[in-house]
């Protein structure tokens, strides 16, 4: 195999990752808004949301150190989409600012 395909197969590689990296985290997020609406935050486990997610437990702890922090990802994450809508910027004066 020349340098250039295996190259070539390591960035197919690492795209490959990348994609099911992503589609990893979008599992646990959908989980986690569907376990939250359901039993509400306090009651609420990370164990029901790695169940809803259909990921094995050591899956979850390399994402997130636990529930908390899946919430904060989340929560900035609405931020970001709210950020982006142009009317909402934390960086006129009076525009509404949110910090976590």
């Amino acid at each position: 195999m020349s340098k250039e395909s295996r190259a070539e197969a390591s960035v197919r590689g690492v795209r490959f990752a990348q994609d099911r990296s992503r589609e990893t985290l979008r599992r646990i997020v959908e989980a986690a808004e569907e376990v939250f609406a359901e039993h509400g935050y306090d009651r609420t486990t990370a164990a029901k949301i790695i169940s809803r997610a259909g990921i094995g437990h050591g899956t979850f702890w390399l994402y997130f150190r636990n529930k908390d922090d899946l919430l904060r990802y989340m929560l900035q994450d609405m931020i970001g989409e709210f950020e982006s809508f142009g009317w909402f910027r934390d960086d006129e004066p009076e525009g509404p600012s949110v910090r976590l």
